[in-house]
This record gives structure tokens, C-alpha cells and sequence, in this order.
């Protein structure tokens, strides 16, 4: 039941009607009482890895990247509207027009997750999720950190040219 909550976002009438005999306060007391256990158990799995860990599950597309270390993007998860103004301003997100949390995600080149940030307000840019989040400490000067496009943190790293599909070399 709770993973179809987290999953579907599934109302939870519907998650009393599906779990014949569970009423939707009963749903609601499960839901609560279960999160922490579980975001406490699958935290552990979301660990900053190695470098030797990263090259040994490389795949063959990011072979013209070896020093990639991890792909970032943000995330916004749309919450309810906040009775407090000053958190309505803050939690607001212009790019989603709803109020939302906002999360700096990292992935491993082999698709694991190995960062997820504390959650900021919509309102919070990319660049300034970045710098707060302290990711930046945890590379090494090798390390190369791939973005959208949309992601402006080039003057927070150290730039190296973009490569393209015209391009002759490799950086």
C-alpha cells in the first residue's frame, strides 16, 4: 500500500478501496507510521561512490567521458499550497507554477543514485541548489560533472570545451 501511494499518488479512498477492510484513516496512520522506517532503511543505499566503482560500470557511451562522475539535474515535487506567506514565497516555483520542493538529484554515469540534496524551496535556482548542497566538495579535480544545457554552473567548475558531434576532439 504504500508503495503504490509513493509510486501512483493514489488518493487514500482509493487506497481503502483497493485494501478491502482498511479505511482511509487506517491508510493514513500506515503511510505515516511506515515513511520514516523505510526512508531510513533505503537512505543507506544512496552513498557517494568510488571513483574505481564508477569506471568499473562505465557504459559504452560514456567511454568519451571517462572523468564523468556524476550526471545532476534538479527535481521539484508539487506539495500543497503553505498558509504562511513568507513559505508560499519561498516554496513557489515559477518553472511549475505550483508550489513545489525542490531537489538536486545526482546519478553515476551506471545509473545509480549517489546524491540527493536537502530539499529547498521552487523558487531556489539550479546554481544556487548547487552551491548550497556542498556536492562540489565531494569531487576531486579529475572529476567531471555532466548538466542539461539549462543548468548554469559553469562559473562554479572548471570549464572544459564542449564536445559535440562535429567536434574533433574529445576533452
Amino acid at each position: 500500500m504504500v508503495f503504490l501511494k509513493l509510486k501512483q499518488d493514489l488518493s487514500l479512498v482509493v487506497l481503502s478501496i483497493l485494501f478491502k477492510n482498511i479505511t482511509a484513516e487506517s491508510c493514513r496512520l500506515i503511510y505515516i507510521i511506515l515513511i520514516p522506517p523505510l526512508a531510513q532503511i533505503l537512505g543507506c543505499s544512496i552513498y557517494w561512490t568510488s571513483k574505481e566503482e564508477i569506471i568499473g560500470s562505465m557504459p559504452y557511451c560514456f567511454k568519451k567521458f571517462p572523468n564523468t562522475r556524476v550526471v545532476l539535474d534538479c527535481t521539484e515535487i508539487p506539495i500543497q499550497k503553505p498558509k504562511c506567506l513568507a513559505c508560499r514565497i519561498k516554496l513557489y516555483s515559477n518553472y511549475k507554477s505550483t508550489f513545489t520542493l525542490k531537489l538536486l538529484i545526482g546519478v553515476s554515469p551506471g545509473g545509480l543514485i549517489t546524491y540527493i540534496s536537502q530539499p529547498y524551496g521552487g523558487r531556489t535556482s539550479d546554481k544556487s541548489l548547487f552551491e548550497q548542497s556542498g556536492l562540489i566538495q565531494k569531487m576531486s579535480s579529475s572529476d567531471a560533472i555532466m548538466v542539461d544545457k539549462g543548468f548554469l554552473i559553469d562559473d562554479l567548475c572548471t570549464y572544459i570545451k564542449k564536445y559535440t558531434k562535429n567536434s574533433t576532439t574529445i576533452p
